[in-house]
């Protein structure tokens, strides 16, 4: 079976974020199950220190959208600022054309300088990515207090907290190798007991 890919995009422009951390734990679980996995971050779209405040829309959308459509899942992370995702985020998720994303499986993943417990900040997110047609997984991760949830390596503290994300990590391998073969042309078929989610399914 040819292997996935599992793109994950860190929504935050610090490069030292826990939001890059939280999504890194979560695209080591999907490489230990079976993906390969690649990383577009806010702060560093090119590897070389170039934000996306550095480049002109159409570049944004350039990168961003070549990326998104060469994965077969993506993972979405992002720090927590009033109750809801970055603005630098959202503005890349807006350059995604539709066909980019359509009908691949895409996970959540928050972290947030405070308590979890005041509304779910990832419910935005995963309308504005429903809108782009993309399968959201019922899992999703919210980090809260993460100024304390990692230690200087950015692995996490709390076995919890690593447990939610790497099944997180899981779960879109898991969901993203089964899309990806039930599109027309897919190089194997879906197993017979696997389930089958309509694409504008929620979590």
């Amino acid at each position: 079976m040819p292997t996935i890919t599992v793109l994950g995009i860190a929504g935050s422009e610090r490069e030292d974020s826990r939001t890059r951390s939280a999504l890194e734990v979560a695209l080591t679980a999907a490489r230990k199950a079976g993906a390969r996995v690649e990383l577009l971050d806010v702060a560093n779209l090119d590897g070389h220190s170039t934000s996306f405040r550095d480049l002109t829309p159409d570049e944004v959308a350039d990168r961003v959208g070549t990326a998104v459509a060469r994965a077969d899942a993506v993972i979405v992370s992002s720090p927590t600022f009033h109750g809801g995702v970055s603005g630098p985020l959202r503005s890349i998720l807006e350059s995604i054309p539709n066909t980019a994303i359509n009908g691949k499986a895409t996970a959540l993943v928050s972290v947030t300088g405070g308590a979890a417990d005041r509304g779910d900040p990832l419910e935005p997110l995963r309308q504005q990515l429903q809108s782009l047609h993309a399968w959201v997984v019922p899992n999703r991760a919210v980090v809260p207090f993460a100024f304390r949830a990692f230690d200087k390596s950015g692995r996490p503290v709390d076995p919890e907290v690593r447990e939610r994300l790497e099944t997180v990590g899981r779960e879109v391998a898991r969901y993203g190798r089964l899309l990806r073969d039930l599109r027309p042309g897919a190089a194997s078929a879906p197993t017979a007991d696997a389930p089958a989610p309509h694409p504008r399914s929620g979590s």
